[in-house]
């Protein structure tokens, strides 16, 4: 048995390591990981301090001697948390091992390779994975001590497992509270041993608790509401779902890890003291994670990843049951293709993506010209711009905004006369930042929407300055029942391909809408066909038709590219608009009530060589 579980081992870290990291650099560096880069890369006393990251400093501190090996690239950035996942394949092996056989080690192995929340965060430059290894590390040591291990250098493993974790992530504590207790109980006459590994702990993490405490009562909330039952299944399902289906909990997982799980905790009914250890670092991390959330501004089932350990040793251990080995075998091979359909979907699908930051800035990059400059709103980005920064435009960061102020009006002033073209970006939520979008309906009353785009993580808008005043042509063509156009000026009439035909509209309505209406700008060629167009709600959504106040003018401009490839030509340009939802568009009608079909041409423009 001992060759065939070796080789089977070996065969299992290969492939836990093949897992973590295949693909590893196709998704763009996101938030969150961008600042523990950038905060890695400061000085050392910046990256120990607190104050400047919400979590522990032992990942910055391991990721700052990383960087300056391994470089900045993607995978660079990524490979030493996948190096830290695949540690804990082997630490699972060797827990299931102690707890029971090597056939019990190798199941558990197995479960981490394939859990695809082990995988998805042993590919983010975060703790998590960190976390979880130095958890499991830790129960190993509590492990040793309750099977009788006992010399001080046992207790000192106990100690510094357990002060290392805790120097990764807070949440961590409630696992070496749960280990904590069942020694207290289990091993009552060793309790000065454990009292004093406490003590060293706690004195070697004061000094982290003092430096940071200002820092982590700023962010404390008092929420009493969320104490309450359906929040604390809320947690074990959406930790479950993350460790089995990485999306969702499904039923065919959910049902055999449960059959597992009892069929594991009978197993180990003998070995009272490692069973009760198990479950104990099991369902305390839950329960306490439940009793402090109403003070913590937010959960997530990552902080609490390394409950896979106990998970999947308890689940493991039913193959160690004479009775129960066939069926624990199916229900451990039944939960290996939903796990290896979870990476699949992680590793192909979009579902999983966390952000496009970086093409967002390779796009801006390639479409820049002379005269552009960049605008980026929210100070949050100012780590995963540093990372992604282009080498063109010229990039300003804008102040974070209540309202355009005498002062912000000067200085988008400034921009507008200064640069042709304005880029935008509105990271994160703007709800923080520019609650009433009041930044893009500047831009959009000073300038002509050229483009706009959503990047998952981030909004991208492109504005060419300059246009202001009124029409050029007067004209009231009534769109439905309320919605008026009142005038529109066309840019220059003679361009060529590659040109941007910039068209502004000016709207009104005579009643309140209810309805959010998208406009199309259609660029048709002489025989009909649409060769070039740009659909949007007014000025790139700041100004929404539900908002309109009846009476109340509404520039909105556009810049529709011409195709390099367009012949020349006099092509006609035709707007109307449209609820999003069904495409069912709003019909036209001239002054005199005369029905014009669901849309109304402007103009003509000539297109040359």
């Amino acid at each position: 048995m001992r060759t065939w579980v070796r080789r089977g081992m070996i065969a299992v870290v290969a492939l836990a390591w093949a897992l973590r990291l295949y693909a590893i650099a196709r998704q763009d560096v996101w938030g969150d990981e961008a600042f523990s880069i950038w905060l890695s890369s400061q000085p050392l006393p910046r990256v120990v301090a607190g104050g400047a990251d919400t979590h522990p400093p032992l990942y910055p501190l391991l990721l700052f001697v990383w960087l300056r090996g391994a470089g900045h690239s993607v995978f660079a950035v990524r490979a030493l948390s996948a190096l830290v996942g695949v540690l804990l394949v082997p630490l699972l092996y060797a827990l299931g091992k102690r707890l029971s056989s090597p056939p019990v080690g190798l199941a558990a192995a197995l479960l981490a390779t394939f859990s695809p929340g082990l995988i998805y965060y042993a590919q983010e430059t975060r703790m998590y994975s960190l976390a979880a290894v130095l958890g499991a590390a830790s129960l190993l040591a509590a492990l040793r001590l309750l099977q009788g291990r006992d010399g001080l250098r046992d207790w000192g493993f106990f100690a510094l497992t357990a002060l290392a974790a805790l120097y990764t992530h807070y949440d961590t504590a409630f696992l070496v509270a749960a280990e904590g207790a069942v020694l207290l109980v289990a091993r009552r006459q060793r309790w000065r041993a454990l009292v004093l590994s406490a003590i060293a702990v706690g004195l070697a993490y004061l000094p982290w608790v003092l430096v940071q405490r200002a820092f982590l009562a700023d962010k404390a909330q008092a929420r009493l509401q969320v104490l309450r039952p359906g929040t604390l299944a809320a947690m074990v399902r959406s930790t479950a779902a993350l460790l089995l289906d990485g999306e969702r909990l499904s039923v065919v997982p959910a049902a055999a890890l449960l059959l597992l799980v009892a069929a594991g905790a009978a197993a180990l009914w003998r070995r009272k003291e490692a069973l009760w250890l198990c479950l104990a670092a099991l369902t305390l991390p839950f329960l306490l994670a439940w009793l402090v959330n109403p003070l913590m501004p937010f959960f997530y089932p990552r902080y609490l990843l390394f409950v896979a350990v106990p998970l999947f040793l308890i689940a493991a251990a039913a193959v160690a049951a004479p009775v129960m080995r066939g069926v624990a075998v199916v229900a451990v091979l039944s939960l290996l293709p939903a796990m290896l359909s979870a990476d699949l979907r992680y590793y192909r699908g979009e579902a999983m993506v966390r952000g496009r930051y970086g093409e967002m800035m390779a796009y801006v990059e390639r479409e820049a010209r002379p005269g552009d400059a960049l605008l980026l709103a929210n100070p949050l980005q100012a780590a995963i711009f540093d990372y992604y920064r282009p080498a063109r435009p010229e990039a300003f960061f804008l102040p974070r905004l209540t309202a355009i102020d005498d002062e912000t009006e000067a200085l988008l002033t400034g921009y507008a006369e200064r640069y042709q073209r304005l880029w935008l970006v509105r990271y994160g939520n703007p709800a923080e930042y520019d609650p009433d979008d009041e930044l893009v309906r500047w831009l959009a009353e000073h300038g002509t929407l050229a483009y706009h785009g959503g990047w998952l993580d981030a909004e991208l808008y492109l504005f060419v300055m300059g246009g202001e005043g009124g029409p050029q042509v007067s004209v009231d063509d009534r769109f439905g029942t309320s919605i008026h156009l009142r005038g529109y000026t066309i840019g220059a009439t003679r361009l060529r391909g590659g040109d941007l035909l910039t068209l502004t509209l000016f709207w009104t309505t005579d009643a309140p809408l209810e309805q959010r209406y998208t406009v199309y700008t259609h660029l048709l060629a002489p025989d009909g066909h649409l060769v070039a167009q740009m659909d949007g709600e007014p000025q790139g959504g700041a100004a929404p038709t539900d908002r309109w106040q009846p009476g109340e003018i509404i520039r909105d401009g556009y810049a529709i590219r011409v195709p390099e490839s367009a012949p020349p030509g006099r092509y006609t340009v035709r707007v109307g608009l449209y609820l999003l939802q069904s495409g069912e568009r709003l019909p036209v009608f001239d002054a005199a009530g005369k029905p014009l079909g669901d849309g109304v041409s402007l103009g003509v423009v000539e297109i040359g060589e």
